[in-house]
């Protein structure tokens, strides 16, 4: 004989059909957005990391084409999407970037013969190298692929350099620390080209000088 706990058997199996597909949409869902954000991630880091070399290069090198060759080299050290970033040359701007009432201007001017910035896009769209990214589980919704991009952009100002020097009389006395003049130097006149403090300091700027003359920048 058929008990009443025996005519329920399998009476869940209605919901958990209905409520399955609607468990794999939302999880489906929460996993893209997981990936999107992760892709994101990854592309600004990487816009980052190019923009980042491609201004330190600039600044050294004083050459476009280096400070882009940088940045080609950084992008493609920094996976995107499980693969390395790759930038064309539209994707890696130089131009003037001027500072303004305490912070930096957004505005890239192109066209300066001495750029001092370089603007990085780094993208997976269609129309970039790597292409679109694909979603993770494409198959559960009909958006297959979405295209994140990213911009960076990364300034080297240049700094006035102002020496100032003491220019007084005891300029003229001797390095020992007293307060003499060199052994035959006259009481009024040019300091002594090596035995006087100025000496000492002429020497000194004069090396200084010769450093700053190696480095590219002005």
């Amino acid at each position: 004989m058929k008990t009443r706990h025996d005519s329920r058997r399998g009476a869940m199996l209605v919901l958990i059909a209905v409520c399955l597909p609607l468990c794999i949409i939302m999880a489906a869902f929460a996993i893209n957005v997981a990936w999107m954000q992760l892709v994101r991630t990854e592309l600004r880091t990487s816009t980052d990391a190019a923009a980042r070399a491609a201004g330190k290069e600039l600044s050294l090198a004083q050459s476009t084409s280096v400070a882009r060759t940088a940045a080609k080299d950084a992008a493609k050290r920094n996976f995107v999407a499980g693969g390395p970033l790759q930038l064309a040359d539209s994707d890696i701007e130089f131009g003037k970037q001027l500072a303004a009432h305490g912070y930096i201007a957004i505005q890239l001017y192109a066209g300066w013969q001495i750029p001092n910035a370089v603007r990085v896009t780094g993208q997976r769209t269609k129309g970039s190298i790597g292409g679109p990214v694909d979603m993770m589980l494409a198959k559960v919704f009909t958006i297959r692929q979405f295209e994140p991009k990213e911009t960076a952009v990364s300034t080297q100002l240049d700094r006035d350099i102002c020496l100032v020097v003491d220019r007084s009389g005891s300029m003229m006395w001797t390095l020992s620390g007293g307060s003499q003049l060199p052994p035959g130097a006259p009481d009024c006149g040019p300091p002594d080209p090596t035995r006087s403090r100025w000496g000492a300091l002429n020497i000194a700027l004069e090396s200084f000088l010769q450093e700053l003359e190696k480095t590219a920048p002005g």
